[in-house]
């Protein structure tokens, strides 16, 4: 297929039609081996496309609690609140103090 106004020149080696998780996979799986893939969403949803399949494979194999153990150690919100708690906690802990000294 050739697409003119598509990034690369627009030839693609494969087209696929549907972003749904079935239609997202099957571009994952398609361009993981080296073919090129028309669809924006898959390009907009790569991340959470592998994200997705992992979360699968663990809960298939492991179960549920693994599974989302592993998707939420990976989550970037999820990290950065992580690494802010010690910082939550000072600051709770000043304005609870403050809050004692003014009753």
């Amino acid at each position: 297929m050739t697409r003119p106004d598509a990034p690369g020149g627009g030839r693609y080696d494969v087209v696929v039609v549907g972003g749904g998780v079935v239609g997202l996979s099957s571009a994952w799986k398609i361009a993981s081996q080296g073919m090129t893939v028309a669809d924006a969403d898959f390009s907009a949803n790569r991340d959470w496309i592998k994200q997705h399949i992992r979360w699968e494979f663990y809960y298939r194999v492991f179960g549920k609690n693994v599974a989302e153990r592993a998707r939420w150690s990976e989550d970037p919100e999820v990290l950065q609140a992580i690494e802010s708690m010690p910082k939550a906690q000072s600051l709770l802990s000043t304005s609870q103090k403050v809050y004692a000294m003014r009753r």
